[in-house]
């Protein structure tokens, strides 16, 4: 498993100062091949959803989270959103402890750019942390398909610490670039198809695809980690069945010797009255990785009342067991 370190990027006088359990958490975030690993950006998720529904999400990315999934997804985002997560990654280490907050917007209707969306994500721990900040757009092209763009900026840094036994501050180490992001998002109405038979298929099959880190950077402090430290292209691709009483997404990770991710939704209760509209949603996924040969099991639901929207995943890795869970919540509001 090629899972990038920031170890990897640091002088080597330096890493042997850093604090036990930075490197406790390096070790987990290492040998987790389908969460999140430190120097890779990839702890950047702006919602929850998402997770509960295995992170199979390239044909979902309709709301914030197509910041983190598919940047096209912008396009199919009906109205003006505010959104915020927070997260607590593997949260059963006994050493320091992993968290992740985000928030962000889209909004509607800009001339010439269309749909806007941007956020900042902070994941941190004791002496590290990394912040994204997306900024991306989508439009309409011919025949149905909508397409997306965003660059991203990306910093890193690690707090000098203070060696115990000599008094030595250590030197503060960080660095700042960035990225681009694209995407393509398709959906077919299934309503409208005549089929033979008689058969009247409902809800609608939506297509995605997505390529991160378009520009492939390097993340390293010296000249000669340049490579070792360079961010990985990774495309996916996601297919998703989108009816009025659930869902089903699959999607498929090109890069690190394949993955699959897949995950249901299903809106155990709707009741629309004179006082809102109310739903609750049950989600169940799992993601397995070829490298390692696990992978993890997901599960969450979601409850909307009117324009507001609060959702809670939970996800447990079967890499490693006794490092906890991870948790997310988050909380958008539409207008």
């Amino acid at each position: 498993m090629n899972m990038r370190k920031p170890g990897n990027f640091y002088r080597a006088s330096d890493v042997n100062k850093r604090r036990m359990s930075f490197f406790s958490a390096l070790m987990i975030l290492s040998l987790t091949a389908t969460s999140t690993c430190f120097a890779g950006f990839e702890v950047g998720d702006f919602g929850t959803r998402s997770l509960g529904l295995g992170r199979a999400y390239t044909a979902m990315a309709g709301d914030g989270e197509a910041l983190s999934y598919n940047i096209a997804g912008l396009a199919r985002t009906p109205n003006n959103l505010l959104f915020s997560s927070y997260a607590n990654l593997f949260g059963g280490m006994s050493e320091g402890s992993l968290n992740q907050y985000s928030a962000g917007a889209i909004y509607n209707g800009l001339p010439i750019v269309g749909r806007l969306g941007a956020g900042i994500s902070v994941f941190t721990t004791q002496g590290y942390q990394e912040i994204q900040v997306p900024v991306g757009t989508s439009f309409e092209l011919p025949f149905g398909i909508a397409a997306g763009v965003a660059l991203r900026g990306l910093y890193w840094g690690i707090t000098p610490d203070v060696d115990p036994v000599t008094g030595v501050q250590d030197d503060a180490l960080s660095k700042f670039t960035f990225t681009a992001d694209a995407g393509l998002y398709y959906d077919i109405n299934l309503t409208t198809l005549k089929l033979p038979l008689g058969l009247a298929p409902k809800g609608k099959i939506a297509l995605g695809l997505a390529i991160k880190n378009l520009i492939p950077l390097s993340v390293a402090v010296d000249k000669d980690q340049a490579d070792a430290g360079r961010l990985p292209v990774q495309p996916r691709t996601g297919i998703a069945w989108i009816g009025n009483g659930g869902l089903i997404s699959v999607d498929y990770l090109l890069y690190n010797g394949g993955q699959v991710r897949a995950g249901g939704e299903f809106k155990a209760l709707n009741i629309d009255n004179r006082l809102g509209r109310a739903e609750i949603l049950i989600r169940a996924g799992a993601a397995g990785d070829a490298d390692s040969g696990g992978g993890e099991i997901t599960g969450g639901f979601g409850i909307r009342f009117n324009q507001f929207r609060l959702d809670a995943a939970y996800v447990w890795s079967q890499n490693i067991l006794d490092a906890g869970a991870t948790q997310r919540y988050s909380l958008s509001y539409e207008f």
